[in-house]
């Protein structure tokens, strides 16, 4: 327990880091902490008061830092270096944000300058940057899980249709003789091709921190359950029968607000959330610890169930 305490701390201490990369490699290495946790509880033979103990030490951890202040602030100023980058004429990140940028990419680099000034307008990608990022941030931000990552594929959707649409020679060519300005069309192209990366992230790392967040969930009520069997010999048949001497308080499933998912199987049991499907899928998925092949594996166009959860005991392999 004091090794598993060390893990969840470590994930905090990276989580430190201002980026979503250091948001998504911190919620990652705590979920599987609380992974480990919930084989602690069955494996361990936890008295009632180690169960209580270790669960009250897991619930002072503090939250890992939020991703949506993240992208407020770090993936936002990153996006506007960029930005001032390509305005004062490196245009290298052009050619990064996308491949099909080679002819400017291969300006000498003595002209680079000069046609940054003649096609690139940073005022208005910075603005439209801003943009984007304020409804990222609001999108995040909003009251519900399902209302979240609607509005946040809803955006990446769009986004990824318009640059699609848009960043091409002729399309560039296109709305810059509509608008008279080649400069604005390269410069609003540009500005395309950097959300049409970004926003992917942002996605993931809300979608992340939220499957940490019901991990922690699980192990408390994985605790619960480790105390239970060995006060009782075997698991209960339903959750409600862990409250409130095992666990005060069930905790709602954060991506429907129902209930947490529960069944015993065999010698053990399976806990889990719907996922970001918001679809009960019976508890299969890769993002359950310890899964069955899940029905459509391996096949594409399929959609895979993406429950979150735990099954154990872990199958021998």
């Amino acid at each position: 327990m004091e090794d598993l305490l060390a893990g969840h701390r470590l994930a905090r201490l990276f989580g430190q880091g201002p980026t979503c990369i250091h948001g998504l490699t911190s919620a990652a290495l705590d979920a599987l902490v609380f992974r480990v946790d919930a084989t602690v509880a069955h494996y361990g033979k936890l008295t009632l008061q180690q169960a209580q103990r270790y669960s009250e030490q897991l619930r002072k951890l503090p939250p890992l830092p939020s991703a949506v202040e993240r992208i407020d602030r770090f993936e936002r100023l990153l996006a506007a270096d960029m930005i001032c980058a390509v305005a004062r004429g490196n245009l290298d990140i052009l050619w990064l944000l996308s491949q099909g940028w080679e002819k400017i990419y291969w300006t000498p680099e003595s002209l680079r300058p000069i046609a940054a000034w003649m096609f690139i307008d940073g005022d208005l990608m910075l603005r439209t940057s801003n943009e984007q990022f304020d409804r990222l941030v609001a999108a995040g931000r909003r009251p519900s899980f399902a209302e979240r990552i609607k509005a946040l594929r809803d955006m990446e959707k769009e986004v990824k249709k318009e640059y699609e649409t848009r960043a091409k020679p002729l399309a560039i060519t296109a709305q810059a003789l509509k608008t008279t300005s080649p400069r604005k069309a390269v410069s609003q192209t540009a500005v395309l091709s950097l959300m049409n990366l970004i926003e992917f992230g942002v996605r993931d790392s809300v979608e992340t921190q939220q499957g940490d967040e019901i991990y922690g969930d699980l192990a408390q009520v994985a605790l619960a359950l480790g105390a239970y069997r060995t006060d009782h010999g075997r698991y209960p048949a339903e959750l409600a029968a862990l409250a409130p001497k095992y666990i005060a308080e069930l905790p709602k499933d954060r991506y429907s607000d129902g209930q947490i998912k529960y069944r015993q199987e065999k010698d053990g049991y399976v806990l889990y959330s719907v996922g970001p499907n918001l679809k009960d899928d019976g508890g299969l998925s890769v993002s359950v610890w310890g899964r069955e092949k899940a029905p459509g594996d391996g096949q594409r166009g399929s959609e895979l169930p993406d429950d979150v959860g735990f099954r154990v005991p872990l199958p021998p392999q």
